[in-house]
């Protein structure tokens, strides 16, 4: 994986088990060691990564997530595009989609977006719903969610769980939950 990706020990002693199974107690048969996610959990030494990579200012750069399971274990910065007149977050989406090509052969999946926002807003902007809602749109039909947190500058990650299609947008707040 390219340099600029964060994964942290876990996802990379994960990646090393992908394909394996194991029995579970009281199972009649084994069942796979990955399960899909119900909650939003990080890792929490990515956490602390995504913080300290992530400058105060200016606000409005980013990145990509990725899970393996159901913990989120991977990152990787985009400085995104420059915007002169006005704080918009435009992610180099050539790049991201290359990086998430190379995470799905690694068996890392991509669960969301991250970006920075200025002091004193930690909802997310009409801006922001509008790519989402591009976003979730573009997603193959077995994507029920993404993941959208916002990084704060009080060292904090605001997080949303982004659902629904076409005209149908739900917006959830989500905080996340190191692990």
């Amino acid at each position: 994986l390219p340099p600029q990706l964060l994964l942290s020990p876990r996802a990379q002693w994960l990646l090393q088990l992908q394909g394996l199974t194991r029995k579970l107690p009281g199972a009649a048969s084994a069942a796979p060691l990955l399960q899909k996610e119900v909650f939003v959990r990080i890792e929490q030494a990515l956490y602390r990564q995504i913080l300290e990579a992530l400058p105060p200012a200016p606000p409005e750069t980013g990145g990509i997530l990725g899970r393996i399971g159901d913990t989120v274990c991977a990152f990787a910065f985009d400085p995104g595009y420059p915007c002169r007149d006005r704080a918009v977050y435009t992610p180099r989406t050539e790049r991201l989609n290359r990086i998430i090509g190379e995470w799905a052969e690694a068996g890392i999946e991509f669960c969301g977006i991250l970006h920075t926002h200025p002091k004193g807003q930690e909802t997310l902007s009409s801006g922001d719903l509008a790519y989402i809602r591009r976003i979730l749109d573009a997603m193959p039909p077995g994507i029920g969610w993404l993941w959208f947190p916002l990084v704060l500058p009080e060292q904090k990650l605001a997080g949303f769980r982004a659902e629904g299609r076409g005209g149908s947008l739900r917006i959830l707040p989500d905080p996340p939950e190191p692990v």
